[in-house]
């Protein structure tokens, strides 16, 4: 990760924009930073549709209202060690889904559990999500993904492999997809009515359903839907962006200390060109632009980051540690900095390729006037080169 002052040396040289200088300042402002504590590690975080209850799960259950602060949860229930939680899309209930390889439904007025599955194994991840009219629980449950009907109260499975699901996800176009990412390394696509679709492949060699290609050279610890874009990320550190109207995945930087990533975050918007994905590295959040790669880095915290989750209205993150703490951090976005009236130097500089409205005028302008006299001494290092063979000639003349 490039620092500030790197990122300014490269805007005087012309190979950075303004853009991504305002935006790196505007990432590193911390408007607010409110602290929580829950009791041990939480392994997930999630908000609600209307960004108000924050959903935490690890030795407990805890739900937070964000409109009070994170000092205190509103409701906490013991229960199994979570691995994975996620609300319902009307916030009324949530589901959980622990390592003794239960599956629980919770009414989140009473905070009581309204369905159970037992799956008999491990469940390392659940997502809820609606088919047809009818909401079910996906769970990843050792070789096996099983669908959860909270109507008949029974569970399917829906696929298999020779390798251990570790992270499943929904598609956002697609209410059939569904994305799974094993044990092996290799992350798949399943149309739950027809079975597996596609293989993920980081070379793009073969994308047959039964290919033995890889997505990742390490297991995955991220897996997300931003529009139609599936970013993965894995142990070792490589986040790779896979498009449909791509052969390739987009392969970003190589981040350090991924591994103790536990949580992916996106806002996901209608288009993914505006879309940012948030990834935990190390004791910071980086804040990856779907659509050109570059990347900024929040201030580091005092322990390592585990999970993330981001509120795209209130502009805000959601941050645990190892431990414990929860920290809601308010970002200033670089669109919701205040405009000041145009100089005659802002003139000057937009003549040059600059923006006015910059809040580093100073450096701008300093590269306005590096350019211009950069022009000049070229102008006049090839007027010179003009006259010098025509006062040779004349001199021969005579």
């Amino acid at each position: 990760m490039q620092s500030l002052e790197k990122l300014l040396f490269q805007r005087s040289l012309g190979l950075a924009s303004t853009d991504e200088v305002r935006e790196r300042v505007a990432w590193r402002d911390l408007g607010e930073v409110e602290q929580g504590h829950a009791r041990g590690r939480l392994t997930c975080v999630d908000v609600d549709r209307s960004e108000r209850f924050l959903l935490a799960g690890g030795a407990d259950i805890r739900v937070y209202d964000l409109r009070d602060g994170i000092q205190k949860p509103r409701r906490k229930k013991p229960t199994d060690r979570v691995c994975a939680a996620q609300w319902w899309l009307d916030g009324g209930l949530f589901a959980t889904a622990s390592y003794d390889g239960h599956v629980r439904l919770w009414d989140a007025e009473r905070f009581e559990a309204a369905c159970a599955w037992r799956l008999g194994a491990c469940v390392d991840a659940a997502l809820t999500r609606c088919l047809a009219g009818a909401c079910v629980v996906a769970a990843a449950c050792d070789r096996t993904v099983r669908l959860c009907d909270p109507r008949l109260g029974t569970s399917l499975e829906r696929v298999s492999y020779d390798s251990k699901a570790i992270k499943l996800t929904w598609c956002s176009y697609r209410p059939d997809l569904l994305a799974v990412a094993w044990q092996d390394c290799t992350v798949r696509l399943y149309d739950i009515r027809r079975g597996c679709l596609a293989t993920l492949d980081m070379h793009a060699s073969d994308t047959s359903p039964h290919s033995p290609a890889r997505a990742h050279d390490a297991p995955v610890v991220g897996l997300r839907f931003a529009s139609r874009t599936l970013v993965t990320a894995a142990r070792d550190g490589r986040v790779r962006a896979w498009a449909d109207a791509l052969p390739v995945p987009v392969h970003f930087p190589r981040f350090h200390r991924l591994g103790q990533t536990l949580g992916l975050s996106s806002n996901d918007p209608s288009s993914a060109e505006f879309s940012r994905v948030f990834l935990p590295v190390a004791n910071a959040v980086a804040v990856v632009r779907l659509s050109t790669g570059k990347h900024v880095l929040t201030p580091s915290l005092d322990a390592a980051v585990r999970t993330c989750a981001f509120r795209p209205n209130a502009h805000d993150l959601i941050v645990t540690d190892d431990t414990g703490a929860i920290q809601r951090c308010a970002l200033v976005p670089p669109s919701r900095a205040a405009p000041r009236p145009p100089t005659p130097a802002d003139e000057d500089d937009r003549d040059d390729g600059g923006e006015s409205g910059d809040d580093i005028t100073d450096l701008r302008r300093a590269v306005a006037r590096a350019r211009r006299a950069d022009r000049e001494r070229r102008l006049a290092e090839e007027e010179d080169e003009e006259d010098a063979p025509a006062t040779r000639r004349r001199r021969t003349r005579y």
